[in-house]
């Protein structure tokens, strides 16, 4: 299952376990319901590229900088991304904030969310930043 608008909203854990169920009826597989939820977790378990630590040292030199992660992942997601591993979690200090799609219910590259990305507050469902 493709996100194929920004339009239409779906938390991104959903999307990521419908994908790879799709994944699994796609190539005649399955999983237990225990394995599936191994995958999942396995999703926040990635490793970094070889220059995202000395790029997060070189952030972290520069007071003039206030570095966040901009994600269409959820909080969850991201959180357990960054804090839960040893490669990341030594630049948790570094990122000011997380902020995802959550609030605006609009993937990347929506205007709205580059415009929460500039405002991150709070959003009720169904209101918009320009309310």
């Amino acid at each position: 299952m493709a996100v194929k608008t920004c339009r239409r909203y779906e938390d991104f854990s959903v999307i990521t376990r419908n994908s790879s169920l799709q994944a699994l009826a796609d190539n005649n597989e399955q999983l237990s319901n225990d394995n599936i939820e191994h995958l999942m977790q396995a999703c926040d378990s990635f490793s970094t590229f070889a220059d995202v630590n000395s790029a997060l040292a070189h952030i972290a030199a520069d007071p003039t900088i206030q570095a966040v992660i901009f994600s269409n992942r959820t909080t969850t997601m991201v959180s357990n991304s960054v804090l839960r591993f040893k490669d990341r979690s030594p630049h948790a200090s570094v990122l000011h904030d997380i902020v995802t799609v959550d609030e605006v219910q609009q993937y990347k590259p929506s205007k709205a969310s580059y415009e929460h990305l500039d405002n991150p507050r709070p959003i009720a469902y169904g209101q918009t930043l320009a309310d």
